[in-house]
């Protein structure tokens, strides 16, 4: 419950209070899903590193997580670290391959080598 309410209010842009909540979920049980919606939150805010930290979080608590991985994969394309963005987004593609924020940043991270 505490996760899905951390979830929206990042969604409604309260992004301190986002990461209260989700910092109270993550003490109950941590979750990929969690620590990505904090990473998401933190990134809304320009932190970019505690975003990174999470993202990572994210992936290392369940490697299975194709949005936790897409997530990480994102922030690296965003920052233009393609060798590091693209295995996450392959990772992610591995797991969903209909997920479209991912092949959309591998798309462009193709692209944009050539």
């Amino acid at each position: 419950m505490l996760e899905s309410l951390g979830f929206a209010y990042g969604v409604q842009g309260n992004y301190d209070l986002a990461i209260e909540t989700l910092n109270q979920a993550l003490e109950i049980k941590p979750t990929s899903a969690a620590y990505t919606n904090k990473g998401v939150a933190f990134l809304k805010q320009g932190k970019s590193v505690e975003a990174e930290q999470n993202f990572k979080r994210a992936v290392e608590l369940d490697d299975k997580d194709a949005m936790a991985w897409s997530n990480l994969g994102s922030y690296y394309a965003e920052r233009n670290q393609s060798s590091k963005a693209k295995p996450a987004l392959e990772k992610s593609l591995g797991l969903s391959p209909k997920n479209l924020d991912a092949l959309w940043n591998l798309g462009g991270i193709y692209f944009n080598s050539g």
